[in-house]
């Protein structure tokens, strides 16, 4: 009953701190300097192990609250308060009733306080001095006043996301539903060249100049929120010393506002992000925004520790401050923060890509359980419970994606189609076709017993649902690298260079390709198994289209000409690069056989694409070129380059850079 209690006042009560209600604080305060025979004035726990046991104090402090509150609601609220405060430091589980009835029996015993009562023991109920007490009450209002501003400045950067994101679900639903554009050409022209060229920051991703000024925006609101309007007046009875008053005030709003962006951090990084769907932007630059508001969070949390350690280090003893459990909570939360920052700089997260992200959920998990455990005392548990229910939301729909829509573990064949790619066969499921899009990408997770410790690894691959093989399945293709695929690779094959493993599918996700009009002009570019991201859209729009792709064996030309096959005979225009020095001697009688394959020793110039691209466009009097592209990053940074540099307000073609490597 004990447990259920502390939880129903934990519950009930915001906190245990002086913001959950001004009327109580302030009794409390204005009462704790007088002689109740406890040895002192503090507010720890043995002054209220001590008060909390004695008549006298009680029905002074209930009293106080009775007869200064200015009607019942507050009144009852502050008594609650103080059941708190007994039950949470002294573990003493008092009624409102009982507490009610100390305040009623007091009013018969009351006598003014003196001088001569904060020396010398006080056996009676004393009463409130208005002039004294209002000293204390404007002290506690302005405390409650400067704490619920702190949550506002914190609220503030939220709907500053939430602006970001209805703005470009606005944009978004016009584009895809009304197929409409809002913006005036020239605008666009104007924004797609100046702000949508990327950006290289170690550590992240690259990232547009849009992006940029969307985080520097954030960025000075936050720095703007963390230091303005401190307003709490000397002296204040809460907190007699500036130093120790300022210290208090940036420790609350920095806590604060760390809080408020709990969830932001923890929504941007799902994988099952519903902005992502709403605001047709990629997970990759979610996950972009996800690191950078975890750096505002834990620039803030730390400021918040940092003030906090400072201050208990000059009240002291530390030891007293430590001993409370929420405070190691709090710093253990911060130091999981930044190593998880740590673990995301860029050349850490590469070179341990399926490491990091096993222990980057753990720590996720983690971290909310020491939020749980450092806020259950204090307050602000919302916050500590919209991450949770983030959380879960996300396992539940990961869940509902493997086990209902993609039936649970399938057993699917694996096959090498060169020494380094592999091709695995995944027979559809009864709802594949009402629930995936052409242009979705999928998760698996691979079973086998030799590769039993990677199972809880999943990994992003493209789908080929392609339109000239069995409509019962689908294929991935996987490169051979480092990681779970060099393991898959190790595994035993038959004589035909098959094996089994079971899967669990995880999907569908990302967005379904576009079906664009007369008028407008598709050409795709890419770079080895980078051209499975992009044929889903080319099946949808083969006709006049142009396709580029770069390769560096041509056991990938072997693996996919089929497709490419059947692009062409619908009117795509296939173009393929390989370089001669990759090849060995059998690749010279491949631009015999392909009659679309060139054989150079260099690597493919993708401005010269681009340009071709763009002239074509102009001379067939269409209004908008969409290039589309996906292969290595140096590959992608050049093309969008080119493609940048060809916008122009005097041209009447509109281009439209359609990056399909998301980096994931």
């Amino acid at each position: 009953m004990k447990v259920w209690a502390v939880f129903l006042m934990l519950y009930t009560a915001s906190a245990l701190v002086v913001i959950d209600s001004a009327l109580a604080s302030s009794c409390l305060y204005y009462f704790k300097e007088f002689d109740w025979g406890c040895g002192g004035t503090g507010q720890g726990h043995k002054m209220y192990m001590c008060r909390c046991f004695n008549v006298d104090w009680l029905g002074s402090v209930s009293n106080c609250m009775a007869t200064q509150g200015k009607n019942q609601k507050e009144v009852t609220h502050a008594w609650k308060h103080l059941r708190t405060r007994c039950l949470q430091k002294a573990h003493v589980d008092y009624s409102v009733a009982q507490i009610e009835g100390w305040s009623t029996n007091a009013s018969k015993y009351l006598q003014a306080p003196t001088a001569a009562d904060k020396k010398k023991l006080v056996t009676h109920p004393l009463s409130v001095n208005s002039t004294n007490y209002a000293v204390y009450r404007r002290s506690f209002n302005e405390i409650n006043h400067h704490v619920f501003k702190s949550q506002w400045f914190g609220w503030g950067l939220v709907l500053y996301c939430g602006a970001v994101i209805a703005i470009f679900t606005v944009l978004n639903f016009f584009k895809r539903v009304l197929k409409v554009s809002v913006v005036p050409r020239s605008l666009s022209t104007l924004f797609l060249k100046y702000m949508m060229p990327d950006i290289k920051v170690p550590g992240f991703t690259p990232f547009t100049r849009f992006d940029l000024l969307l985080m520097v925006l954030f960025t000075i609101q936050a720095v703007i929120s963390t230091a303005v309007s401190y307003t709490v007046q000397l002296p204040n009875m809460y907190m007699k010393g500036r130093w120790f008053l300022t210290m208090d005030l940036i420790g609350y709003r920095s806590g604060i506002i760390a809080f408020s962006l709990m969830p932001v951090v923890y929504i941007f990084g799902l994988r099952n992000n519903p902005f992502c769907f709403l605001t047709g932007l990629p997970q990759t630059t979610f996950i972009t925004y996800h690191k950078f508001v975890a750096i505002i969070m834990a620039i803030e949390a730390m400021i918040h520790t940092s003030v906090w350690t400072a201050y208990a280090i000059k009240a002291g003893p530390y030891s007293v401050w430590s001993a409370d459990a929420y405070w190691n909570w709090g710093i253990v939360g911060t130091v999981l923060v930044y190593i998880m920052l740590f673990q995301s700089i860029g050349f850490i997260r590469n070179f341990m890509y399926e490491l990091f992200l096993a222990i980057h959920k753990i720590f996720g998990w983690l971290f909310i359980v020491l939020m749980w455990y450092h806020c259950i005392s204090l307050g602000w548990m919302g916050w500590v419970y919209s991450i949770i229910a983030i959380t879960v939301y996300d396992r539940i729909i990961r869940c509902w994606k493997i086990f209902a829509l993609n039936r649970g573990f399938t057993r699917v064949k694996f096959n090498f189609i060169s020494e380094n790619t592999l091709a695995i066969t995944i027979p559809k499921s009864d709802v594949y076709d009402s629930v995936y899009k052409p242009g979705h990408h999928l998760y698996l997770n691979f079973f086998h017993t030799s590769i039993w410790y990677k199972c809880f690894q999943s990994h992003p691959f493209s789908v080929v649902s392609s339109p000239i093989q069995s409509q019962d399945e689908v294929t991935v293709y996987m490169r051979v690298k480092k990681g779970v695929s060099k393991c898959l690779s190790k595994i035993p094959t038959d004589e035909k260079g098959n094996f089994e493993v079971w899967l669990l599918i995880e999907g569908p996700y990302g967005h379904s390709v576009q079906t664009f009009n007369e008028k407008e002009s598709l050409v795709g570019m890419a770079g080895g198994l980078g051209l499975c991201s992009l044929l889903p859209t080319f099946y949808r729009n083969p006709k006049n289209s142009i396709l580029f792709w770069a390769i560096n064996k041509i056991d990938d030309l072997e693996a996919l000409h089929m497709e490419l096959d059947y692009l062409i005979a619908q009117g795509t225009d296939v173009r393929v690069f390989l370089k001669r020095s990759d090849c060995d001697e059998s690749s010279s009688f491949a631009e015999e056989k392909y009659k679309y394959l060139s054989v150079s020793n260099s690597r493919p110039d993708v401005n010269s694409w681009v340009e071709e691209a763009h002239a074509l466009a102009s001379a067939m009097g269409k209004t908008d070129l969409h290039i589309l592209t996906c292969g290595p990053g140096l590959m992608d940074s050049d093309i969008s380059a080119s493609v940048y540099q060809h916008m122009s307000l005097k041209d009447d073609l509109a281009i439209h850079f359609c990056p399909k490597n998301y980096m994931w």
